[in-house]
């Protein structure tokens, strides 16, 4: 299949530069929502639900969507010293700028306290987390596992829907905004 998207110039590298569990992200999003899923879930041993997150990874982020998805959160000397996170002392990691804005736009979601760890910013059942990019990943927190929910963004109250109208769906499980 590859192979053919290629010679159609459907894509420049059709993919071939992925690692097997990559390439099964990008195919299980392309098939998210039809028959084919459960085929491909079956084929590839993983259980529907995280062959789910790996597609909703790859949608919303694509290569690097799906890398912050299974990436561990990582630990900083500040981590292991105090439990927390409050500055930016590595290079790749989030700020203190960054991280103030990332609790503020979580607060405002959650209406809980959030809490830092490493690269990962978390609030009742929603958290961010800091790519390699510099963008900010919103998950949300679904039977009992994170699961992307929206596109990545430098700004984390815009990668949550807040400062735009928000419409059922503009972040996957958030309903509309009630009206006045």
């Amino acid at each position: 299949r590859r192979a053919w998207a290629l010679a159609r110039g459907a894509r420049p590298d059709a993919g071939l530069h992925l690692d097997p569990d990559a390439d099964l992200a990008r195919r299980a999003e392309q098939t998210l929502g039809t028959p084919a899923f459960s085929a491909l879930a079956a084929t590839s041993g993983l259980p529907e639900r995280e062959l789910v997150r790996w597609a909703l990874a790859w949608r919303q982020g694509g290569a690097m969507g799906f890398d912050v998805l299974r990436s561990p959160a990582v630990p900083t000397p500040r981590d292991r010293d105090c439990g927390e996170r409050t500055d930016g002392d590595l290079a790749g990691t989030p700020t203190a700028d960054l991280l103030a804005a990332a609790r503020a736009a979580l607060a405002e979601v959650s209406g809980t306290r959030p809490v830092v760890r490493a690269n990962r910013v978390t609030s009742g059942t929603w958290q961010l987390r800091w790519g390699p990019d510099r963008r900010w990943y919103p998950y949300r927190r679904r039977q009992g596992h994170w699961e992307p929910a929206g596109a990545p963004d430098a700004d984390p109250a815009a990668g949550l829907g807040i400062g735009r109208p928000v419409s059922r769906g503009a972040v996957p499980g958030t309903p509309a905004p009630p009206r006045r």
